[in-house]
This record gives C-alpha cells, sequence and structure tokens, in this order.
C-alpha cells in the first residue's frame, strides 16, 4: 500500500506545479493586458494632438 501514498504524493505535486504555471501565467496576462492598455492610451493621445 505504500505506493497509494506515493501516487497521492505526486499528484498533489502535479498539480502544485500545475497551480504555480497558471498562477504565472495569469500574471504575464495581466501585465500584457496593462501594457496593451498603456500603449492605446499613449496612441489615442498623440492621435488627438496632431488634429
Amino acid at each position: 500500500m505504500a505506493w497509494v501514498s506515493v501516487s497521492v504524493a505526486l499528484g498533489f505535486a502535479g498539480l502544485a506545479v500545475l497551480a504555480w504555471c497558471a498562477f504565472k501565467v495569469w500574471l504575464g496576462v495581466r501585465r500584457f493586458g496593462r501594457e496593451l492598455e498603456r500603449t492605446r492610451r499613449a496612441r489615442a493621445g498623440t492621435v488627438g494632438a496632431a488634429r
């Protein structure tokens, strides 16, 4: 029955790694969205100033 505890531990470790990767992806997407918003505002400002 030791293999059951090993498989449970490996499953938990796998879920922990998956959660960490999902968190890092979420941070990257959030930062990318902020960068897009900043770029869009900056471009809107320059277009408005040119007119």
